[in-house]
């Protein structure tokens, strides 16, 4: 007998009775022994279902329980409803429940409010009052200068800081840079050493390239100060070169007024003029002194 043989009578015999020929084969064959063992199985398997009793008239029963309980509310009472049974839970109708509703309507009121004050953005200043006293710096070839702050704190600044008024900084040579008073003036500097004001600035020493805007009546003057003179602008655009012994202003646009010594001199557009430890400096084919105003003449200059 082959396996096929064996499988043959398992599956066209009901009851299946092995014969000694089959029992004789699984005996010498693992896979037939397997089938075998398994329809034994199935046939006590079914052997119990058999002689379970059978239940009478058991499917309309179960209809007729289901059709009694009606029907199943999974969903459960809906968020509305729920709220509302909160608020009159929290009504007020006695002293205990008063305060509870008046602090969950405070709390409520509370968040609304800071969630909307959280969206506003913050105020911030305008140009001319942001301006007034801090001076943005971008560089533009060159390293960083050192910067002493009004605290007297020497540091390296950052691209884009903004510096107080009160604040000194010293370029290396070849160094250059830009400054914006905002709405005010913008000012290019060169290996320059000098100090923000509040309306102007201190240079000891380099090159500065200075554009100021025209100033209200009334508003104050701005000025560069230097060892050798003193120059106040009312809306104008200039040069100021410094070196040990010398400055020279150079005036692009506008009008400059320069103070040194015991006079003052104004320069216009294409003008120019050098100042010296003793006092003005002639330029060739000009005659420095038919231009200086005598001290008591001078007009008044706001001071620092």
């Amino acid at each position: 007998m082959n396996c096929q043989d064996f499988q043959n009578g398992l599956d066209t015999r009901d009851p299946y009775t092995p014969s000694a020929e089959e029992q004789a084969h699984a005996r010498t064959c693992m896979a037939c022994r397997r089938k075998l063992e398994a329809s034994r199985r199935l046939l006590e398997g079914l052997a119990v279902v058999r002689g379970c009793a059978r239940v009478p008239d058991l499917a309309p029963r179960i209809r007729q329980a289901a059709a009694a309980a009606g029907p199943v509310d999974a969903a459960g009472p809906s968020l509305g409803d729920r709220l509302i049974a909160w608020v009159q839970f929290l009504a007020p109708t006695s002293p205990l429940k008063s305060s509870l509703f008046y602090a969950a309507a405070g709390s409520i009121i509370f968040v609304l409010l800071w969630a909307v004050l959280a969206r506003v953005p913050p105020r911030t200043e305008g140009p001319a009052a942001a301006g007034k006293h801090a001076w943005q710096m971008t560089m533009l070839h060159g390293g960083q200068p050192t910067v002493t702050g009004p605290g007297g704190v020497a540091a390296a600044p950052e691209a884009g800081t903004t510096f107080p008024a009160g604040a000194e900084l010293a370029f290396p040579p070849a160094s250059r840079a830009r400054f914006r008073l905002p709405g005010q003036a913008e000012v290019e500097v060169e290996g320059a050493r000098l100090t923000l004001q509040e309306y102007g600035f201190r240079l000891s020493g380099g090159r500065a390239k200075v554009q100021v805007r025209p100033v209200s009546e009334g508003a104050p003057a701005f000025r560069v100060l230097t060892p050798l003179a003193t120059v106040t602008v009312m809306g104008t655009g200039f040069t100021l070169e410094l070196s040990e012994r010398r400055l020279l202003v150079q005036v692009s646009a506008g009008r400059v007024q320069v103070e040194a010594g015991s006079g003052r001199k104004v320069l216009g557009p294409g003008e120019e003029l050098r100042v010296g430890p003793s006092g003005w400096e002639a330029l060739p084919g000009s005659d420095a002194s038919s231009t200086v105003v005598p001290d008591s003449d001078r007009p008044e200059v706001p001071q620092d």
